[in-house]
């Protein structure tokens, strides 16, 4: 058995205020960051070469046009001034105002959200740009109201804001980052004015790195099927019943690779106790705690890279012997397959015998996977090349989950399949992460109703906003990332989708196809639990806080508070599917009662 205490991260991934904070007038910037963003930004000439840019992670032809021949698609690359330079301004003012990853992985694919405040002193911002990694990303959300940014600088000192335009300078943006070596990318902002000029400004820096060694090292024995864990104070005993189950496999080929969040030293103790001696066991324990996502990416990132196959797993479920067999002889040509689940109580009681009432699967639709996920880690196992995609996970500020991306990518590669039998049993208890979503409000049976927003109109803006921020843009970040690493693999029909799924908050044709797929329920698609009806208020928040802004330049009437909300999972949770999941809660009690 191998052990491991280090820290093993796919990436950094720790929140970190964006850095640097900049106030852009020329006291406050440090001659080294001065000297740092003439040489970049300052000195250089957006669009003289279109070929140094990247638009989207996608190289521009000889012709300046961006093309790619598996999307289907041309997009005109975004030229700013081409003859001119685009100078340092003192009088932009630029502000970061939002965690951003501590860290990106080089020779990846990936997106940021950048959200913050931006506005020229003594002009009008006509256009705005995000410069990330040689790449130019429109601002399409700008001129948002920031009423708390307006009184701050009207308290302060005497020009500030000498005409009354830091009102309207919130922005936010998804911002795609094509593959870049180690270093720093410095990010900043680049506006088009109302006399047509171009500026400038630094924005924030993140660090691009390599990839860490892997965690728990290269000492276990070679094996076609690594099985990926993740614990976190597990339950004692659904932990040994979990690795028994695995022990028992009729498959023998198999690692498993046990990445711990940084359990209590006790728990961390019996971890180690019924693992024992069993040298298929690599236990790594992270030197911080990360969270269940991370460090299910974490536990992937432990797999050696002679496995040719992945299974993933929880700490308290129940497999049956055959389950890696049924799996591996499933996986043929598709990208992943996994399996229905039975639900039981931890003393084996079963609650259903299958996982999918009132719920049907998805294996087609990148679109609805997207949106909502329909497939369970611990049901599934992919190809190890898969990972290549997978990993790092991306950082979007809603609440993630591992098997949602995993399988949003799987499917962008390729196909996913489907056994349609049990092969484990799918443990419901309170102390699991999901288990604890439905024992939370397990007697509420949905969300507000239409007479009760009515009654609080300010309250279901602030529960829309939640959404916007938590739920649209955390599903829109991970679509950029899913084109800009599946993009070769992916179909001109997925890609377009995904386009539009973007767009959905700015496109009216976008919100109106959200609004129009939850029909599907007719013909039996309800895959997504309505989920674009969900998405579909945060878009509304949105529009309404820009029809409401029209023609203001300061704040009169109600305040708009457009920055992002702290998170909080029942501002923003979809009460379908926290319905669909309370269901399994109430069969759990009605089985527990009969007992």
């Amino acid at each position: 058995m191998g052990h491991d205490e280090r820290v093993g991260l796919a990436h950094p991934v720790d929140a970190r205020p964006c850095a640097p904070v900049v106030h852009l007038r020329v006291r406050d910037c440090g001659a080294e960051q001065d000297h740092r963003f003439a040489s970049g930004i300052g000195r250089s000439r957006l669009g003289s070469d279109p070929r140094g840019l990247v638009l989207h992670g996608r190289q521009p032809s000889e012709s300046g046009m961006v093309c790619d021949e598996h999307l289907d698609c041309t997009t005109r690359m975004e030229r700013v001034n081409d003859s001119d330079p685009a100078p340092f301004d003192a009088d932009l003012f630029a502000r970061c105002e939002g965690p951003l990853p501590s860290g990106l992985r080089a020779g990846r694919s990936n997106a940021i959200f950048c959200v913050g405040s931006c506005f020229h002193r003594r002009g009008e911002v006509r256009r705005l740009w995000i410069r990330a990694g040689g790449g130019l990303t429109e601002v399409r959300n700008r001129s948002l109201p920031r009423h708390d940014l307006f009184l701050e600088l009207h308290r302060s000192a005497a020009g500030s804001d000498p005409e009354d335009r830091s009102y309207r300078s919130g922005f936010w943006s998804v911002v795609p980052v094509g593959p870049l070596e180690p270093g720093p990318m410095e990010i900043a902002v680049v506006a088009e004015l109302g006399d047509g000029s171009t500026v400038a400004a630094p924005f924030a820096e993140i660090p691009i790195v390599p990839a860490p060694p892997r965690p728990g090292g290269d000492a276990e024995r070679p094996a076609r099927i690594g099985i990926c864990m993740a614990t976190y104070e597990p339950d004692p005993e659904l932990l040994a019943v979990q690795i028994d189950s695995i022990r028992a496999q009729t498959n023998r080929d198999w690692v498993c690779y046990v990445s711990d969040d940084h359990s209590s030293e006790p728990a961390w103790e019996e971890i180690r106790r019924i693992v024992g001696d069993d040298e298929r066991f690599v236990l790594s324990r992270a030197g911080e705690r990360i969270g269940f996502f991370r460090n299910f990416e974490r536990a992937l990132s432990m797999a050696s890279e002679e496995c040719e196959l992945i299974a993933l797993s929880d700490q308290d479920d129940r497999w049956y012997p055959e389950k890696l067999d049924a799996l591996a002889a499933a996986i043929g040509g598709h990208q992943l397959v996994y399996s229905d689940q039975r639900l039981t109580l931890r003393d084996g009681t079963v609650i259903r015998d299958t996982l999918w009432v009132g719920r049907s699967r998805n294996e087609d639709s990148l679109y609805s996977i997207a949106t909502a996920n329909t497939i369970v880690g611990a049901s599934a196992i992919m190809r190890r090349d898969l990972l290549d995609r997978i990993l790092p996970f991306p950082r979007s500020p809603g609440w993630q989950f591992h098997d949602h991306w995993i399988s949003a990518v799987a499917l962008a590669a390729g196909s996913v399949g489907y056994i349609d039998r049990p092969l484990y049993d799918y443990v419901q208890h309170e102390t699991a992460v999901v288990g604890r979503v439905s024992v939370e409000g397990a007697g509420e049976e949905r969300g507000p109703g239409p007479l009760s927003s009515l009654r609080h109109p300010r309250r279901m803006l602030i529960r829309w906003k939640c959404i916007y921020f938590r739920s649209f843009i955390h599903v829109a970040l991970q679509a950029e990332v899913l084109l800009g690493r599946c993009s070769d693999r992916m179909s001109a029909r997925d890609a377009r989708a995904l386009r539009r799924l973007i767009a959905a908050d700015r496109s009216p044709l976008g919100a109106l196809e959200l609004a129009v797929r939850p029909v599907r329920e007719i013909w039996g698609r309800n895959e997504t639990l309505g989920t674009e009806w969900h998405l579909l208020k945060g878009i509304a928040w949105l529009w309404l806080v820009r029809l409401r802004e029209v023609g203001r330049r300061s704040p009169t009437g109600a305040r708009q508070d457009v920055t992002v909300p702290e998170f909080d999972i029942g501002s923003f949770a979809q009460w379908r599917l926290k319905r669909w999941i309370q269901g399994r809660s109430r069969a759990a009690v009605r089985a527990t009662s009969s007992v």
